[in-house]
């Protein structure tokens, strides 16, 4: 099969100095992956009596932005570390005739990702998979790296009390906007349901 104009551009780019620069820096920024914050969601209960949870959602810092840790778990691939955010200057610096590589009547928002030609990748999906798998291992040691870190954030004093603040906060506002539902009804009604509740065990209200 011929090589077509769009992987002959790709190729011409990928030898570029510029391009070698990015590709020998992709170890280095795989090394400094790295959790930088936690975030916490509201998980509410589905049984009267059982309490809220904070799950908490770590941020990790990566090339160009940021990713999130899902149920403890956090997908990190290439595609994360060699992003849009460096690809694409790269492109406009080399791609045509002042950047040194010609055309061959190819289109820059289809080289650049922004717009989708049938049996074409962009240049980014094609460089990811002309060096991913020289990363692969690099990738899966950060990936363990960064789950051992949020195991030792999770322990820490700091988000063991942020998880908290987080659900005396939210425990605040579900109350207040409970309430407010009842208003009409009158301070002392409103007044008699909360002493109803700190007198009387929870469970007595799934009776």
């Amino acid at each position: 099969m011929s090589e077509s104009s769009y992987e002959k551009v790709y190729q011409r780019i990928f030898d570029t100095k510029q391009c070698k620069a990015l590709i020998e820096n992709i170890p280095r920024q795989i090394e400094e992956v790295h959790v930088v914050d936690v975030d916490f969601t509201l998980q509410r209960p589905d049984e009267l009596g059982q309490p809220a949870v904070a799950v908490p959602s770590f941020k990790v810092k990566i090339p160009g932005g940021a990713v999130s840790t899902t149920n403890g778990q956090i997908y990190l691939e290439l595609g994360n570390i060699l992003g849009e955010s460096q690809i694409r200057p790269l492109i406009d610096e080399v791609f045509g005739v002042k950047g040194g590589v010609p055309t061959y009547f190819c289109r820059k928002d289809v080289v650049n990702g922004r717009t989708y030609r049938s049996g074409t990748v962009s240049f980014s999906s094609w460089l990811i998979r002309r060096v991913g798998s020289q990363h692969a291992t690099a990738i899966e040691q950060a990936r363990t790296r960064v789950l051992e870190q949020v195991r030792d954030w999770q322990a820490s004093e700091m988000v063991i009390r942020k998880q908290r603040e987080f659900l005396v906060k939210s425990a605040t506002d579900d109350i207040k906007k409970s309430l407010a539902s009842y208003q009409h009804l009158g301070q002392d009604v409103l007044k008699a349901a909360l002493e109803e509740f700190l007198i009387h065990d929870v469970f007595e209200f799934g009776d």
